[in-house]
């Protein structure tokens, strides 16, 4: 077997040592980097236990495999890699065990994880990927693609054009290429950092107003939706306010819709010609024979079908209602008993449809509860109604923890399912993310700000637990002096004299993100980046994430030298362009990968903050000083 890095010694009576038997058992030795981040994704069975698989030649029951390693990574550097299938984690032997139960394992870890894996090659690799897509019926995402598709010309109040969005191949909305331009002129104001791809071109005949043939409009709404994709591939942007409301339906519009399709019906139904006034010339016949008259009693049946139309005999049509039918020989009484039971039935409806809406909200099915992890390893339980966003379930954690003004609005919702800790979007879905491994911790740059928690007990228990726990990760640096100053104040157990202490530290509340290559100082340096309110921080470190000795220190750029940050074409790498102190302009590239959408994310947010500090200075008392969300009662 394997060994890579360190491996734990075995007790002699641990049940997984039928593992020591197999060549292709892998015992993985990682240790977390100075971002916080282990580097790996982990994916499997959502539920307990299941039908035993063959993997690479030996009986398992269902593992968990890994689906992602970070190059250069502490996982991977660890001896981790991808298509690895997972038998324990620190000791705990997780054959069997659900997607929830390992991650909660992994995130109770401390610093450094021992992985014993199954090593897969290849062609067993793709075999098991078969097996797992079918088992879960991979989907695409076609189905839930929003595309600009088909266009319609409207005459009423005055001659346009809409072009329809589409939602899983339905008709969502119908916008005009003035509604596509403003939506456009909003996301540029909200969203600086981002470089939006050239929007489609107004046409004009060169006088007074545009005149578009059907290619002008084919061509316009093929590149209304190419630029709508590209847009949407950016995951601040898809989950923003601006493209929800943007694509949302008119309810309004949809009624109108509705009652112009019920009106088409009605006016169908209307059409229907009544029955005119038939005298019988067939002589009077007397006693026929008991078939001769069940073969009239038919005839007569099918001919005033043909006569009143085959509505006459569909109860399920109400359009005739009004209209008597007497037949010869017919029972009156009956036809007026249908017809008042038609009419009760019709007034069921009616009023089952005018229910209070308070009633039909007691119907909506409440999600279960969902585990939120919370900094020092505690977590509390929170149910999540459906269509819960993001922001409105950090609302809902804060209440459940009774966090005061300030201290509510500085906590967020984190993913810590691939190791990273990586802040979510406040527009997305919880019913749409991996609730396994949602944590709830700090997201503010503005380190000043944080004294207006110091009176709220519970936000300060939060802070201290986060902080203390970063600092013994080694996610903060603090040189000796420091960590034993700290270290008294933890003994001492006091919590706010602890966390003005760190407050007073060059590197606290700095965003780290994980190691990544970078052309700066030279090509394939690797490099970690930190984000700050006041600036952004290159430091060097070596392939496992180790920060190396500089001689001048940790290379740093002043957000106000900074004029631009490119995203490239793929989405995974970003050009960082600045101003040197001779006035030239130069760029860095960062190679981010995946976590580019992050950084756009704090860099984001660092720019609000910035705003805010401005307008606490410039706002002549408007709001409160050294506090961004609370305004002072007006004299």
């Amino acid at each position: 077997m394997e060994v890579v890095q360190n491996v734990f010694e075995r007790d002699d009576e641990d049940d997984n040592d039928d593992f020591e038997d197999d060549e292709n058992v892998v015992v993985c030795d990682i240790r977390r980097g100075p971002t916080g981040g282990y580097g790996f994704n982990i994916k499997g069975p959502t539920a307990m236990g299941g039908k035993m698989m063959s993997i690479m030649g030996k009986l398992y029951p269902p593992l968990q495999y890994i689906s992602q390693v970070e190059d250069n990574g502490a996982a991977y550097i660890g001896g981790l890699r991808k298509n690895d299938r997972v038998l324990s984690v620190n000791r705990n032997d997780v054959r069997g065990k659900s997607h929830r139960e390992i991650v909660k394992i992994i995130l109770e870890c401390g610093g450094s994880l021992i992985m014993e894996v199954v090593r897969v090659d290849p062609a067993e690799a793709l075999r098991l990927q078969r097996i797992e897509d079918e088992h879960e019926g991979v989907k695409t995402k076609e189905a839930t693609t929003i595309r600009v598709k088909g266009y319609e010309d409207i005459t009423h109040p005055k001659l346009h054009t809409v072009y329809n969005i589409c939602y899983g191949g339905a008709v969502r909305v119908q916008k005009r290429y003035s509604d596509f331009d403003e939506f456009k002129n909003n996301l540029i104001k909200r969203f600086r950092w981002f470089d939006f791809p050239e929007f489609p071109p107004k046409l004009s005949n060169g006088l007074f107003k545009s005149v578009l043939t059907d290619a002008h409009k084919e061509e316009r709404m093929s590149l209304l939706n190419k630029w709508l994709q590209e847009i949407l591939e950016q995951e601040d942007i898809a989950n923003s306010e601006l493209v929800i409301e943007f694509t949302k339906i008119d309810k309004k519009e949809e009624e109108e819709k509705k009652q112009k399709v019920f009106n088409r019906a009605m006016q169908a139904s209307s059409a229907v010609p009544k029955p005119k006034a038939v005298k019988s010339e067939l002589p009077k016949r007397t006693a026929p024979s008991t078939q001769a008259t069940a073969n009239e009693d038919s005839a007569t049946k099918k001919d005033k079908a043909a006569l009143f139309g085959k509505t006459l005999f569909d109860e399920k049509e109400e359009a005739l209602d009004d209209i008597q039918l007497n037949f010869d020989g017919a029972d009156e009484g009956a036809l007026k008993q249908e017809k008042k039971e038609k009419k009760e039935k019709k007034e069921k409806k009616e009023k089952k449809e005018k229910e209070p809406e308070k009633e039909k909200e007691q119907e909506v099915v409440v999600e279960q509860k969902t585990k939120v992890y919370l900094p020092g390893g505690n977590s509390v339980k929170i149910q999540f109604p459906q269509g819960t966003t993001v922001k409105q379930a950090e609302t809902l954690v804060a209440s459940h923890l009774k966090l005061e003004d300030f201290g509510s609005k500085i906590f967020g919702l984190f993913d810590c399912s691939s190791g990273n800790d990586v802040k979510l979007s406040p527009n997305e879905l919880v019913s749409q993310i991996d609730t396994s491994a949602l944590k709830m911790k700090k997201f503010l740059f503005a380190k000043q700000q944080e004294i207006n928690v110091d009176q709220d007990e519970r936000s300060v228990e939060l802070l201290y637990q986060q902080i203390k726990s970063e600092i013994d990760a080694g996610v903060i640096p603090v040189d000796e002096a420091a960590k034993n100053k700290l270290d008294a104040l933890v003994e001492s157990d006091d919590k706010t004299k602890y966390l003005k202490t760190v407050r007073k530290l060059r590197m606290y509340g700095m965003v780290s993100l994980n190691p990544c290559d970078c052309d700066y100082p030279s090509e394939g340096t690797t490099v970690i980046v930190g984000l700050q309110l006041p600036r952004l921080v290159i430091m060097m470190c070596n392939a496992n994430g180790t920060l190396m000795e500089e001689e001048d220190g940790p290379t740093e750029f002043q957000w106000e030298s900074i004029t631009s940050w490119d995203t490239s074409q793929d989405k995974k790498s970003v050009a960082i362009k600045y101003q040197t102190d001779d006035e030239e302009e130069e760029i860095i590239n960062l190679a981010l990968g995946d976590q580019v959408p992050y950084f756009q994310r704090c860099v984001s947010r660092i720019m609000k903050e910035r705003e805010w500090i401005v307008e606490i200075q410039d706002d002549d008392g408007e709001r409160s000083e050294g506090n961004f969300f609370v305004k002072k009662a007006k004299k």
